[in-house]
């Protein structure tokens, strides 16, 4: 994983979304391990080796540390409640997770050639992403215009959950499913 891109966007996006971008609820887990207060899933859960709209490779957003380390995991550890990870190998790729232990796992982010089910990956045109996730915007809240800035959609099929896109030279650089921020 690159785990200093995944660390370096991630604090860009938590500072954004730290100073007033506030995602209220969080998401269904469908295999269970639900943090507090999340809403059932649907019965059908989508393909294991796509990023959304729950989880990754039988990993969902809200699952606990010790789901994940049941799941054969290995979850690194640091200082803060926030950054516990873990690396899930899936057929078509591998993604990166990052784990609290107040809301279990809270961001999943691709690589490789993982892709949401609307087909979205890294590498992929700004035009691609703005017509699999037309109410896509940008953290501040503006319609998504311009490059090299952080763009947020609801996830189709789970409102509770959001994509993060970070665009880069007109291509996806980076792609994360998220619950919600560790600082909310």
């Amino acid at each position: 994983m690159r785990k200093t891109a995944v660390v370096a966007g991630l604090s860009g996006l938590l500072i954004l979304t730290a100073c007033g971008k506030n995602d209220a609820g969080t998401a269904a887990s469908p295999a269970g391990g639900s943090p507090t207060g999340a809403t059932t899933a649907p019965a059908a859960q989508a393909d294991p080796s796509t990023l959304g709209p729950f989880g990754f490779g039988g990993i969902n957003l809200g699952d606990s540390v010790a789901k994940v380390k049941a799941a054969g995991l290995e979850v690194s550890s640091a200082d803060t409640p926030c950054l516990g990870s873990a690396d899930v190998k899936g057929p078509k790729g591998t993604v990166g997770l990052l784990i609290s232990a107040k809301d279990g796992v809270y961001l999943i982010t691709a690589e490789g050639t993982v892709a949401t089910p609307e087909g979205i990956k890294l590498g992929d045109t700004l035009a691609a992403v703005k017509k699999a996730y037309p109410q896509m915007v940008d953290v501040s809240g503006n319609p998504s215009a311009d490059d090299d800035t952080t763009r947020v959609a609801v996830v189709p099929g789970n409102p509770n959950a959001k994509y993060n896109v970070i665009m880069r030279d007109g291509k996806v650089d980076q792609l994360s499913l998220r619950l919600k921020d560790c600082t909310d």
